[in-house]
């Protein structure tokens, strides 16, 4: 055998052990891994759920805001001390708050998030519009009953009264201050309500927006209990109201 039939040989010896190796390898390697989901789902079930998952993805950004929507503001004490912005939660400058003549002003609009008024670099108060446009969350010089936004130069705070009544019907109480100053919340109680406690029933009204002080509670003339409310905070009570009064 000459010299290029050795090399012949040769090579076709290395190209059969090589064969051999993949094949032995091919055999002994582990499965590689699949998707367990798409191997046990019958075809129709992984489409549609192949489906609902992109649906979720496409649907998903469009319920994380709402809106836009207008924001009623009213400033309580005109005039308004120096320049006032709407601002976002980080307190980037959105626009400048302008009130009319009776310190009403609409802000937006606005998608739903948080939201907050600075002046001068101080800020004032901030609060949460909702999705269904309602407010919430309200901070600092701010008080709102869920659809007007108040700002008011103090902190104001909130008296809340857990009422316990005798009767179904109508109920009308007044907050008095030390000044005189009032504030006034109706109660109705139909005639399908049921009782909670026996045969009585428990509500709760709030005044909302008030400033620090001690506060009495009035019913036809009849004094019912005295609140003390802190600047800032939410101030609970509690009282019973009987046929007398």
């Amino acid at each position: 055998m000459n010299e290029y039939s050795t090399r012949l040989a040769w090579a076709g010896a290395m190209i059969g052990v090589l064969a051999l190796t993949a094949t032995v390898f091919a055999n002994t390697r582990p499965p590689e891994k699949t998707d367990p989901t798409a191997a046990t789902l019958p075809p129709a079930l992984a489409e549609e759920a192949t489906h609902t998952e992109a649906v979720a993805a496409v649907m998903a950004p469009e319920t994380e805001t709402a809106g836009p929507f207008l924001v009623a503001l009213r400033v309580e004490t005109l005039p308004l001390e120096g320049q006032v912005f709407l601002c976002d939660a980080n307190g980037s400058p959105i626009e400048a708050v302008q009130p009319d003549g009776s310190g009403d002003v609409a802000l937006g609009p606005l998608r739903s998030g948080v939201y907050s008024l600075w002046r001068t670099g101080t800020e004032l108060g901030r609060f949460r519009l909702l999705q269904n446009a309602s407010l919430d969350e309200t901070q600092g010089q701010l008080w709102t009953d869920g659809e007007l936004l108040h700002l008011e130069r103090f902190l104001p705070g909130t008296a809340a009264i857990r009422l316990t009544v005798q009767e179904r019907g109508f109920y009308s109480f007044t907050l008095y201050d030390r000044n005189g100053r009032q504030w006034n919340r109706d109660l109705f109680i139909p005639d399908s309500a049921l009782p909670e406690r026996g045969l009585a029933f428990v509500r709760t009204i709030e005044f909302r927006g008030l400033p620090a002080g001690l506060y009495t509670l009035v019913r036809r003339e009849t004094p019912i209990l005295q609140v003390l409310v802190q600047a800032g905070e939410r101030t609970e009570a509690e009282a019973t109201i009987s046929v007398d009064n």
